[in-house]
């Protein structure tokens, strides 16, 4: 856990560590002043969140959660964000500065996945769902043509939900939580021009191997296969980064 702990302070974090932990003490921590409507919709995310599996404290993380949606108020707080805090407090659980790391980590990893945040920038959005998922489509075409028929029948669906409830919460939503560290290793150990080539070539791999029963279990019927797919489950992350690496 100390290697992945190092690992993850270098990417995140940087250089400045000792400096953004004193920022985050001096003006961050235990600040609170968000909506009525933010507050609520944290509480109401956190015990969701790995479906309460963690033993994660919920006040920790909400209070983290909190901190970040008051200080940066521009990205404030989106569904789902409770997964990437949790993730962060379980790695940084019982270091000196456990929540000074997960606080910057997030900051970070917010800035990473801002290109899917639907409501962040709607052009660089739309951007994004057009020319990488189109470029995942044509891929599962290659290997599963009449998968690529169903899913252009509603590809206005495919393509909004698998950038945000796939790679815009890096993948945190379909894999074990005691797996799911081991895909974020992976993904830091990527320059950021890669990381997308990345997402593509997961949910390729993970598609494809999912793909004949859910297409024959509802009929072909476009929507529910686009929503039974995006809903997967994956387990055996180490294999699933063996295929993934031969992708790319």
């Amino acid at each position: 856990m100390q290697h992945r702990q190092k690992i993850w302070r270098n990417r995140l974090i940087g250089k400045d560590i000792d400096y953004k932990r004193y920022v985050y003490y001096k003006y961050i921590q235990n600040r609170v002043g968000v909506s009525e409507s933010t507050l609520q919709t944290i509480i109401a995310d956190i015990p969701r969140t790995f479906s309460g599996e963690t033993k994660v404290d919920s006040a920790y993380v909400q209070n983290l959660l909190l901190e970040y949606a008051t200080v940066q108020s521009g990205d404030s707080y989106l569904q789902g964000f409770s997964y990437f805090m949790v993730i962060l407090c379980i790695v940084f659980d019982e270091t000196e500065h456990a929540k000074a790391d997960a606080f910057w980590c997030f900051s970070s990893l917010v800035g990473i996945i801002r290109p899917m945040m639907p409501d962040f920038n709607c052009g660089w959005f739309e951007w994004n769902k057009t020319f990488w998922i189109n470029d995942l489509v044509k891929k599962i075409g290659k290997e599963r043509p009449l998968l690529e028929a169903i899913i252009c029948e509603e590809m206005e669906i495919f393509s909004s939900l698998i950038l945000v409830k796939w790679y815009m919460l890096l993948f945190s939503q379909n894999i074990v939580y005691e797996e799911v560290v081991e895909l974020w290793d992976f993904l830091l150990s990527l320059s950021e021009d890669k990381l997308m080539h990345a997402y593509n070539s997961i949910a390729l791999v993970i598609i494809s191997q999912a793909a004949g029963d859910i297409v024959y279990k509802n009929d072909g019927q476009a929507v529910p296969v686009i929503y039974q797919l995006l809903d997967l489950k994956v387990t055996n992350v180490q294999n699933l980064i063996k295929l993934v690496k031969k992708k790319l």
